[in-house]
């Protein structure tokens, strides 16, 4: 997969606004997913999961040793103080420690500083801008339309949503026509889930996500949504928390996938529709702001830390300055591992 990462300045607004797939024209960086034989294309599964309210990723991916890191974060640098160290500079959020094993087996992609430019600080206006890959709310076709229409195969299903609110819905006609599968919702699956996933709307998610993937004709392309990620108040104690959750709930995901001889199938993105702001507020929270890590998840990824972590110290008006438009994730994973062109 071949991420993109800017270097200096910022994306012009033209090559951004292009939308699509196409856009980019900046550096590669190595290639993260393997597209291995293309005559499994149609049994692989791409799940997207969203991490809904915005989550901080200066505090899920710590700059440690950054200054401005603990002067603008005089109560939320407490967190670094465990962080599990990925390397020199950068660390991990203690409550993700399930996750280190696949980092280091290699199964754990971190892609720093994800963004777009201009961006919009409202959840649904960046949901939308997310899911649909379009900046230009006049553009109606997104190209996820085009990816789902491509997969589709003899009217099958090969889409689906987990939970009521799920952000694909918001994109386009396409997406919001896929089917949506309520927590109650049975999926029909041949073998009992052996993984005990914990209590919580995280475990109903994960739970709900690992009974599409097993059952017998899996959609290609899950959409879901997981609250808890909207800290204007309170941080340090709700984030560690959820996180928390969220961590052993990937980590179950991956075991599972793995007894079930199904982890070569799968990926997982996890992406949130905005990071956090650098600075903390007076309410022990952080307010909207712009770039932030995802996760991708897989067998099939070559696991590490990629993309430039923004700087701190030239911001846009406060906010992180993207160095990863996440089209270009998105691209890659829709070439390499949809092999959708």
């Amino acid at each position: 997969m071949s991420i993109v990462y800017h270097t200096g300045g910022r994306p012009s607004r033209r090559k951004i606004l292009q939308g699509g797939i196409g856009w980019a024209t900046i550096p590669f960086i190595p290639k993260i997913v393997y597209g291995g034989n293309k005559n499994y294309q149609s049994r692989r599964i791409l799940v997207l999961l969203h991490l809904s309210g915005g989550n901080d990723g200066l505090n899920t991916v710590i700059p440690y040793t950054d200054p401005l890191y603990y002067e603008f974060r005089p109560q939320l640098s407490r967190a670094a103080k465990h962080a599990l160290a990925i390397n020199s500079q950068i660390g991990i959020h203690s409550s993700l420690a399930s996750l280190v094993p696949l980092f280091r087996r290699g199964h754990l992609a971190i892609i720093q500083g994800v963004g777009y430019e201009n961006p919009d600080y409202s959840h649904a206006g960046s949901c939308r801008i997310w899911t649909s890959g379009q900046t230009d709310p006049t553009i109606q076709d997104s190209w996820w339309d085009r990816i789902l229409k491509d997969i589709t195969r003899q009217g099958s299903i090969m889409a689906s949503c987990v939970g009521s609110r799920c952000p694909a819905t918001m994109a386009t006609t396409r997406l919001a026509n896929i089917r949506v599968t309520a927590f109650d919702t049975d999926v029909t699956s041949p073998v009992e889930n052996p993984v005990e996933y914990k209590p919580g709307h995280i475990r109903q998610t994960f739970t709900m996500l690992a009974r599409l993937v097993r059952s017998p004709k899996p959609p290609q392309l899950i959409f879901g949504s997981i609250g808890g990620f909207d800290t204007h108040t309170d941080q340090l104690e709700r984030h560690t928390l959820v996180l928390g959750e969220l961590g052993e709930a990937i980590a179950s995901f991956q075991y599972e996938l793995e007894i079930r001889g199904m982890a070569e199938r799968v990926i997982l993105m996890v992406w949130s529709e905005f990071g956090r702001r650098p600075a903390e507020n007076a309410m022990g929270g952080t307010d909207h702001g712009s770039a932030g890590p995802i996760f991708l998840l897989g067998q099939k990824i070559r696991g590490g830390l990629y993309g430039k972590m923004p700087s701190l110290a030239h911001t846009d008006f406060g906010n992180l300055i993207p160095a990863v438009d996440f089209r270009t994730i998105y691209k890659d994973l829709a070439e390499q591992w949809l092999n959708w062109c």
